[in-house]
């Protein structure tokens, strides 16, 4: 099996906080009236807000080291490849804070991914491993499913023995030899029926209070894999008059700060996970790329330990006095709970900042001081 073929699995390349008053981190579910008796929302006390403020516009590189896995006849140096985004690891991490009762990391920008190399990154990262959990072994049973018609369906409608990111790419989309419209032996199990059985273990966990990891996919073949994404669905509402319509409340990475909804149709044959975002009602209404189908990740919470620091100034972002703007001075002038560096106005606009200007109703770029008691002589006859 070709190297560049492996790597190409283990990450996926489709990727890319203020809070309303919310009980960060407890369990119970929330039943919603709905418009009719034959409707049920329910909602964990998680939301779209406990996510990550930043979007998922991650790039990670990697080295392969040639002289350890390809021999020197074939390749000289380091292989490098790149992936983008870190859908998974985010999705893990928010979940981690949740359930550890901590208000998630910010960060400076609301447009960018924070670096690489700072700690939260690389906490993120992990979790991103974390959430894939696909082995060479794992891989192998999957192509084999595909590659003999004759193995047993069971061993991969539960989809419990395979990665099921690669099983469910390469899957398609309806159940291929059956018997009698039924899934026997030597039957391919579609992403479809996959699905289908899938949407009961996400249910339950809403209805338990439990946030539920998704695995979205996309891809159709093994080249296009990092099209396949992971996001937390929150709540759900099931119609039973619309088709048994389940739509699920989403936390994307790839859309910080806004709810997202997933709608599933069970009957439907040929059917998607069809994406939207906004409200009709409200001319906000964004439709967005269509899944296959999903899958319910095998998320185990762990407790972040992450030493935060936005500004990158060496000062902890809980302890900084301005965790927006470098100052690893912490210097405070006035001994307010502001640090100097983020008092940056300069109302009289003369170029200097008001924390530092003698005169700070009158422009006096010069800060000139004749008596020398510390208000400059612009303020001198200023009556406040």
């Amino acid at each position: 099996m070709p190297v560049s073929f492996i790597l190409s699995l283990a990450f996926p390349e489709y990727d890319t906080a203020t809070y309303p008053n919310a009980n960060v981190g407890q369990d119970s579910a929330q039943i919603v009236p709905a418009s009719s008796d034959s409707a049920k929302t329910v909602r964990t006390n998680f939301g779209y807000y406990h996510g990550f403020k930043f979007p998922n516009t991650y790039t990670t590189t990697y080295n392969v080291i040639s002289d350890k896995y390809i021999p020197d006849f074939i390749y000289e140096g380091d292989v490098k490849f790149s992936t983008q985004g870190r859908c998974g690891g985010m999705a893990y991490a928010a979940l981690d804070y949740f359930y550890a009762h901590k208000l998630i990391p910010g960060y400076a920008s609301d447009s960018e991914a924070p670096p690489n190399d700072i700690p939260l990154s690389r906490y993120i990262l992990d979790r991103l491993h974390d959430s894939l959990d696909i082995s060479l072994l794992g891989i192998l049973k999957a192509l084999g499913s595909i590659a003999v018609s004759a193995s047993p369906a069971g061993s991969v409608s539960s989809l419990e023995e395979v990665p099921r990111f690669v099983y469910l790419t390469i899957a398609p989309n309806e159940n291929k030899f059956t018997i009698l419209g039924k899934c026997g032996p030597g039957c391919l199990p579609g992403v479809r029926s996959l699905t289908n059985s899938e949407i009961p273990k996400a249910t339950r966990l809403i209805d338990q209070g439990k946030p539920a990891v998704l695995g979205l996919v996309a891809a159709s073949s093994i080249s296009d894999i990092g099209k396949n994404h992971q996001v937390v669905a929150y709540g759900y509402t099931y119609d039973k008059q619309a088709n048994n319509q389940y739509t699920f409340y989403i936390y994307d990475p790839n859309h910080p700060g806004k709810e997202v909804k997933a709608t599933w149709y069970p009957p439907n044959v040929g059917g998607k996970l069809y994406y939207s975002m906004g409200s009709k009602a409200l001319n906000t209404y964004k439709e967005l790329p269509s899944w296959r189908g999903f899958f319910v990740e095998d998320y185990s919470p762990k407790t972040p330990n992450v030493f935060t620091d936005i500004d990158f100034d060496g000062v902890e972002d809980s302890k900084d006095n301005c965790p927006t703007v470098k100052n690893p001075d912490q210097a405070n002038t006035n001994g307010d709970d502001l640090g100097d560096a983020c008092q940056m106005s300069d109302q009289d606009q003369d170029g200097i900042v008001d924390f530092r200007d003698n005169c700070r109703y009158a422009a006096n770029p010069d800060q000139k001081d004749e008596d020398n008691d510390g208000v400059g002589d612009a303020c001198e006859n200023i009556i406040l």
